[in-house]
């Protein structure tokens, strides 16, 4: 029943080997920066979700199957996430949202140790939200 009545938006690139799952305000900057990212040479598929509750498991079990890595952007504390992970059993799902929920700390202030011990690969997991001819406070960090 619920696969009949659940809605969404799947941009899949080729070659790309990371879902990024979206839904809500999120959206629309993350398809944005999937798009630039791509231009770049690094695919990314993108998910936009319309249909929440009931989560629509089918879709995304489905969809996430293709990929080594899936990455759902929240703006909240990571409630959706967690749908996520439980329908995507032996999947790492990795979380960008308002909150970081391992560390209690959000995207923006992360300690200097953590950009250290990460660099680059946490740069390319904090997605851009800002116009691109104005560096985010992440970008200015990680120059």
């Amino acid at each position: 029943m619920v696969d009949r009545f659940s809605f969404h938006q799947a941009h899949l690139e080729a070659d790309s080997d990371t879902l990024l799952i979206t839904y809500g305000v999120t959206s629309r900057a993350a398809r944005r920066a999937c798009k630039q990212i791509s231009e770049q040479g690094n695919p990314i598929s993108h998910l936009v979700l319309k249909t929440l509750w009931p989560v629509p498991e089918n879709l995304i079990r489905s969809t996430a199957a293709a990929y080594d890595r899936v990455v759902v952007v929240e703006a909240n504390l990571g409630q959706y996430v967690r749908e996520t992970r439980r329908v995507l059993v032996g999947k790492t799902v990795t979380f960008f949202g308002s909150m970081d929920e391992t560390r209690g700390a959000r995207c923006g202030e992360v300690s200097a140790n953590r950009r250290a011990e990460y660099g680059e690969a946490y740069r390319k997991e904090c997605v851009s939200l800002a116009p691109p001819s104005r560096p985010t406070h992440l970008e200015a960090r990680f120059k």
